[in-house]
């Protein structure tokens, strides 16, 4: 994920996100998981929150393995009517953790 990104097109969502990681002062990319900066304590944590913190928003993210026609096989990601196909499981839940922000971020505006 890149955070700063999501930072700036998202900043509603964001601190949202933020306040439910209890407040976090930095949140940067360690891989695929999450390193966060909180009070000159490192933590790493596995990406798993932000599938709890979007299911708690009422934003359920699905992520399915898809093998076959027309491609040998993929990773393909559904928020409500939204879906993309990636050839990896990582590129798919980045890709649909981006949409989940961009949601949030909308609802958020109303």
């Amino acid at each position: 994920m890149n955070w700063e990104s999501v930072r700036r097109k998202y900043p509603k969502a964001f601190d949202k996100y933020s306040e439910w990681l209890e407040d976090p002062t930095e949140i940067t990319e360690y891989g695929f998981l999450v390193y966060i900066e909180m009070n000159d304590k490192h933590t790493i944590v596995n990406g798993r929150y932000l599938f709890d913190f979007f299911d708690e928003q009422g934003i359920y993210i699905t992520i399915k393995y898809r093998y076959g026609i027309p491609v040998e096989k993929s990773f393909i990601w559904y928020i409500e009517s939204w879906y993309d196909t990636h050839t990896t499981r990582t590129e798919a839940e980045e890709q649909a953790f981006e949409k989940a922000f961009e949601i949030l971020e909308n609802k958020l505006g109303l």
